[in-house]
C-alpha cells in the first residue's frame, strides 16, 4: 500500500515530490562528507602531523567540513578556507555560523577558487556538486594562484580537493613555507608525485586513478 501511495502522490503532485527526493539527496551528501570527515578520519594523516602555530590552506573547502575538522585542532591558529561554488558556499557559511565563537573565528572563508593562474571562471555545473568542470571566462568567480593563497604565510600545512586541478596548482607554487600537503589526486600522481619530490617533499600514497596523496618536509 505505501508504495501505491507514493505512486500516486508522484502524479498528483510531482514537483514538490521530486523536490523532496533532490532535497534528501542533497541531505545525503553532506551527511557522507560528515561521514567521512569525521567519523572515518579521512584526514587524520595530516591532523596527527599539525605543527604548533600552524595556518592551515583548505583548497576545496566545499560545505566547510574540513575547515572545521581542522580549527579543531589546538595547534591551528588560522584555517583559510577557500570555495568558489555558490552553493557550497551558502552551506559552509552555514555552518560557520552555528560554531562557537572562538572556533568561528579560527576559519577564515574566501570565496574564490585556487587554480594554476590568476583570472575568472566558471563552473560547467552547478549545485553542490563537488565538480571541477571549469574554464577562464569573464564575469565568474574570483581564481588566486596557491602563491596568492601562500603570500605572507609561515608555517603552513594544506589541505587539497580541487577535483584534478592539483597538478596545476602546485606545479608553479613556491613551497618554501609549507611542511606537510594531503591532497586527492585525480590520475595526477606520477607528474604530481616528481613536482612535489622536487620542491624538497617525501610523497607516499595515491599510485593510480583517484586517491589520497601524502606529501610531508622532514622537520
Amino acid at each position: 500500500m505505501p508504495v501505491k501511495e507514493d505512486f500516486l502522490l508522484t502524479v498528483k503532485d510531482p514537483v514538490n515530490t521530486w523536490a523532496t527526493i533532490r532535497d534528501a539527496r542533497k541531505r545525503l551528501k553532506l551527511y557522507t562528507h560528515l561521514n567521512e570527515v569525521f567519523m572515518e578520519q579521512s584526514y587524520y594523516w595530516l591532523y596527527r602531523r599539525i605543527r604548533p602555530g600552524t595556518t592551515i590552506i583548505d583548497i576545496g573547502a566545499f560545505i566547510g567540513d574540513t575547515a572545521i575538522y581542522f580549527a579543531l585542532h589546538p595547534n591551528v591558529v588560522c584555517v583559510r578556507a577557500y570555495e568558489p561554488s555558490p552553493a557550497a558556499q551558502t552551506e559552509l557559511l552555514n555552518s560557520l555560523h552555528r560554531l562557537p565563537k572562538q572556533l568561528r573565528y579560527k576559519i577564515e572563508f574566501r570565496a574564490c577558487a585556487v587554480m594554476g593562474a590568476e583570472g575568472s571562471i566558471k563552473n560547467k555545473e552547478s549545485g553542490l556538486t563537488g565538480s571541477n568542470k571549469v574554464e577562464y571566462a569573464p564575469g565568474g568567480v574570483k581564481a588566486i594562484t596557491l602563491n596568492t593563497a601562500l603570500k605572507g604565510l609561515k608555517n603552513v600545512a594544506i589541505k587539497s580537493d580541487c577535483e584534478g586541478a592539483e597538478e596545476h596548482i602546485f606545479s608553479n607554487a613556491d613551497l618554501e613555507n609549507v611542511y606537510a600537503i594531503q591532497l586527492e589526486a585525480h590520475n595526477t600522481e606520477a607528474t604530481l608525485g616528481r613536482v612535489l619530490r622536487a620542491k624538497g617533499f617525501r610523497v607516499s600514497g595515491a599510485k593510480a586513478g583517484v586517491g589520497y596523496m601524502y606529501a610531508e618536509k622532514e622537520q
